[in-house]
């Protein structure tokens, strides 16, 4: 076998290990491994607060204030504070209009980034747990109930939940996204192996004294699960735990989204893959390889695999046939957008589009972190 043979091998084996080889990995390791202690079925009423930053959310705040009276947990434990971090809209006229005791407005009349406002709120919270969200997400009724029970085990520090999305102006149906399954899927499993890799943004819980102030271009959902960790606490997902939030309008919108999130989380593994090695948090640093750095990755590796292809064509046996392969999924990622335009919006037609799509976003994301110029500024990417 040549050199190029052994190195096309080699990023093949990767891609494959990425989608595939992880997840059985992880069922194997679960199959080894007993299962983690499950929460106490009646655990105390913590004192919990709520932190949300917006920024221009006039046509969805009310509706998430309204959210927050429904929830099923005592008043008097319970806090909203929102941060308003530079709107112009009628954002805090709104906000500002309820005078219950247990929500309070906090006025940036300059922007300073989501991050800084988390900031800003942790200094003000009362409560002992942190729940972080977004203004678009919706929590059901026993959605703080079903986060907190998990802190009554000392040696939890984080807990996350997952996020169904919803399309259509009424809001009537969940969408089917195979992709955000997966990823449910990997967390409840790496919850049982070891900690969880990244928490949803919209709905994620901590304790309070694990919070440390950030600098602006971090990503708090993505941070946050490694320092847990690394301070010895353990990093849950419960699949139990459902909030609800309209999915991003259109792929553009995703896309800038997706580069955002990765350039800011890539800084991240940058900054902490060595510190958990040389602290012995091996397994996690492991985790947060498979999960994260090699999915960033499968695009540049989907390249360098296309181009050892061609050179190898010629020499017969399998190559041709990995190579048709290949060139029949990204003739069907170029013809995607032509499928919808004409209505040909058939999973099996537009799925090679979507995944070359989120790869792009996620290269580029890659790419401006080790640049520099990775965002630090939060879009709602709601139409």
């Amino acid at each position: 076998m040549s050199e190029i043979e052994l190195f096309f091998f080699v990023v093949v084996a990767l891609l494959i290990y990425s989608y595939a080889g992880y997840p059985l990995l992880l069922f194997a390791l679960n199959t080894l491994k007993p299962k983690r202690n499950e929460p106490t079925p009646e655990p105390p009423f913590y004192p919990v607060t709520i932190i949300l930053s917006v920024h221009n959310e006039e046509n969805i705040i009310k509706e998430k204030i309204n959210n927050f009276l429904q929830l099923d947990y005592p008043s008097d434990k319970l806090e909203l504070i929102i941060v308003s971090d530079g709107s112009t809209d009628r954002t805090n006229e709104i906000a500002l209009s309820y005078k219950q005791e247990n929500i309070r407005v906090l006025i940036q009349p300059k922007r300073l980034g989501k991050t800084l406002a988390l900031n800003r709120a942790f200094r003000e919270a009362r409560g002992e747990i942190l729940v972080f969200t977004d203004a678009d997400t919706m929590y059901p009724k026993e959605a703080i109930k079903k986060l907190v029970r998990h802190f009554a085990n000392e040696e939890v520090g984080l807990v996350t939940g997952t996020t169904r999305y919803w399309t259509g102006a009424a809001n009537t149906a969940p969408t089917g996204n195979a992709y955000w399954r997966y990823e449910d899927l990997l967390k409840r499993l790496e919850s049982q192996v070891g900690d969880v890799v990244g928490a949803s943004g919209s709905v994620y819980a901590m304790r309070k004294n694990l919070y440390r102030e950030l600098p602006l271009e971090i990503i708090n959902d993505f941070i946050h699960p490694i320092e847990v960790v690394q301070r010895g606490y353990r990093a849950l997902f419960d699949p139990e735990v459902i909030c609800y939030e309209e999915a991003a309008a259109g792929p553009t919108r995703e896309y800038s989204r997706q580069v955002r999130m990765v350039g800011q989380a890539f800084l991240v593994y940058r900054q902490y893959i060595l510190k958990l090695l040389l602290e012995g948090k091996i397994m996690y640093a492991f985790l947060l390889t498979s999960h994260k750095l090699l999915r960033w990755l499968t695009l540049p590796l989907m390249i360098v695999a296309f181009i050892l292809n061609l050179l190898l064509w010629e020499k017969g046996g399998i190559y041709p046939y990995i190579g048709a392969l290949q060139v029949t999924f990204y003739s069907l990622a170029l013809l995607g957008p032509i499928f919808r335009g004409i209505g040909l919006d058939r999973r099996m037609l537009t799925l090679p589009f979507d995944f070359c799509f989120m790869n792009l976003a996620w290269t580029v994301g890659l790419f401006n972190s080790l640049s520099g110029r990775a965002s630090t500024v939060w879009e709602k990417q709601r139409a």
